[in-house]
């Protein structure tokens, strides 16, 4: 989708996850919720560009969102305009967590590259 419409896409790998949850038996206050996310917000159509970029594919066109949304199933409409950019401040400075991978782009190029 053209940059100017697009919605974000929001990552967290597995590891950071699950160490997240235990931090949050440790270090939270009850009933506390955070936005479990890596720290590099990214639009859809960047993280789709990024992965056409490692994988030496050309890039998917950027259209208008109503384009989009004549080639896509309602469902998938529907996640796409939901997605919000999530922040994950909180849940840094309650938890304190050292991901395994703050950002999603870097922790794909670094597989791709071994």
């Amino acid at each position: 989708m053209r940059a100017s419409e697009d919605s974000y896409s929001n990552h967290i790998h597995a590891d950071d996850l699950a160490m997240i949850l235990w931090l949050c038996l440790f270090r939270s206050p009850p009933a506390r919720l955070y936005a479990t996310v890596d720290s590099e917000p990214i639009q859809m159509g960047e993280w789709f560009d990024h992965l056409a970029k490692l994988y030496n594919l050309p890039a998917v066109p950027r259209v208008s969102a109503e384009a989009v949304k004549q080639a896509v199933s309602p469902m998938m409409w529907s996640f796409m305009q939901e997605s919000r950019r999530i922040h994950n401040g909180r849940m840094h400075r309650e938890l304190k967590p050292r991901l395994k991978a703050p950002s999603a782009r870097r922790f794909l190029a670094q597989l791709v590259s071994t």
